[in-house]
């Protein structure tokens, strides 16, 4: 495991790795023969976090390319300067 993720770049890549390992688990799950009402319950567990996790990775990535627009269109302050 890496460190707690410090900007949006790797808050974005570690959502996206956690909603494709969901969605890999969901897969494999799915794939079990079989009616056993756990893993029926199991499933549809997973769907459901399968679900959430792309969710959030969607909502990463338009609230960081918000984040950019902003800061682009965004007034340069000038700070500085000579003073007397």
């Amino acid at each position: 495991m890496k460190a707690i993720a410090n900007n949006m770049d790797d808050l974005e890549s570690e959502i996206g790795h956690l909603a494709a390992l969901i969605g890999t688990i969901a897969d494999i799950a799915i794939e079990i023969p079989g009616s056993d009402p756990t893993m029926n319950r199991v499933n549809a567990l997973l769907w459901i976090a399968r679900d959430l996790s792309e969710r959030l990775v969607d909502a990463t990535t338009a609230c960081h390319s918000k984040i950019i627009a902003d800061r682009s269109s965004a007034p340069i302050r000038m700070v500085g300067g000579a003073r007397s």
